[in-house]
């Protein structure tokens, strides 16, 4: 009798340990839901803060040093983006293209109605700036290293963050299933506070805005969801936010996993060879 009690005793305290021991890893069983999943995996997460200075000119057809038009503008805006990648003393932030770089698009007629980049007379000039911030706020200088108009995506790099590095997912998002989104829609966003979004996967199709394929969530975005990255149950990146449907933004799209992989693998083949070149210029940058 002693040694049934004795060994009953010994099953609890077995249980016992084996559930406290895991208790940081069953929260982020589909069984005990996503618990703190979100605590490690958002520390990849950059707010991306941006200034662009621009001359957009018109020259005479007739006479080409005769400027008929002169617009300069200042344009600052807040973002998303994730890092991707560490190369050495260098940190890889992804985002989104159009964040990068008023070419994308049609972003310079939201300002100048008329200007059309087809046209020689016109002549665009722009020189972005960008300051990026984890989750600490601590800050780095951002320095743009590849774009991808055609999946809107850009890729940059800066003095190495101490944060993590987030995977891509070795599997392609599936109909049906949640997702989640970490971004900073309106610019919300704090020190250690970055909002954490959620919806559905619903399928794959060429995007309106991008003219690529692209994934389509019922994600919620808005203005500097831009660059966000979805995550699986995992915590492993599917996906990246690059646009929302203005007449109903809770249904969103997304680069595809295989668009970031191809990103991330040319921006590590650049960064290789020209890791001395950005070393520098990233010195430059106090």
């Amino acid at each position: 009798m002693f040694k049934d009690a004795v060994a009953r005793f010994s099953v609890i305290l077995a249980m016992l340990f084996v559930f406290t021991a895991c208790s940081s890893c069953v929260t982020v069983s589909h069984f005990f839901g996503e618990g703190n999943l979100f605590r490690n995996k958002r520390r990849s997460f950059i707010k991306v803060e941006s200034l662009n200075k621009m001359a957009i000119i018109r020259t005479s057809s007739t006479s080409p040093q005769k400027v008929i038009e002169d617009y300069r503008l200042n344009l600052s805006s807040t973002a998303s983006g994730v890092i991707m990648g560490h190369y050495d003393n260098i940190t890889l932030v992804a985002t989104s293209a159009h964040v990068c770089s008023m070419r994308f698009g049609k972003q310079i007629n939201s300002f100048v109605p008329h200007f059309n980049e087809k046209d020689p007379h016109w002549h665009f000039m722009e020189r972005p700036s960008f300051v990026l911030k984890d989750l600490n706020g601590n800050t780095s200088i951002g320095v743009v290293l590849k774009l991808d108009y055609g999946s809107d995506l850009c890729m940059m790099v800066s003095k190495k963050i101490s944060m993590p590095e987030i995977k891509i997912s070795r599997y392609s998002p599936m109909v049906g299933e949640k997702y989640y989104n970490i971004a900073t829609p309106r610019g919300i966003w704090g020190k250690r506070v970055v909002p954490l979004l959620e919806g559905r996967f619903v399928g794959e199709h060429k995007s309106p805005f991008t003219g690529e394929e692209s994934y389509m969530f019922t994600i919620p975005a808005s203005g500097g969801s831009s660059g966000s990255p979805i995550v699986n149950a995992y915590g492993d990146l599917v996906a990246l936010i690059h646009s929302a449907y203005g007449t109903f933004n809770h249904v969103s799209m997304a680069a595809t996993t295989k668009q970031l992989e191809v990103l991330l693998s040319t921006s590590y083949m650049k960064i290789k060879k020209h890791y001395d070149n950005y070393k520098v210029i990233l010195s430059l940058h106090i």
